[in-house]
């Protein structure tokens, strides 16, 4: 959250937790596969998103590591 605070609205950023899949952060329309500008709207989004995440199962890094990149 800290993190996503000290964005000035320049930056771009996306979110992606995971478990056995990759939960990426998803756009006001549900687009998940687009970065995000740093406006207080998406941040905001961001971090309700990022404050809701729950640890929960395995950790399958090489799905996610694919979709960030």
């Amino acid at each position: 959250v800290n993190s996503i605070e000290s964005l000035n609205e320049d930056n771009q950023f996306q979110i992606v937790f995971y478990n056995e899949a990759p939960i990426p952060l998803t756009s006001v329309r549900g687009v998940s596969n687009r970065m995000h500008f740093a406006k207080e709207l998406d941040k905001s989004r961001a971090k309700q998103f990022v404050r809701a995440m729950i640890a929960n199962g395995g950790t399958e890094h090489l799905s996610a590591l694919r979709m960030g990149l």
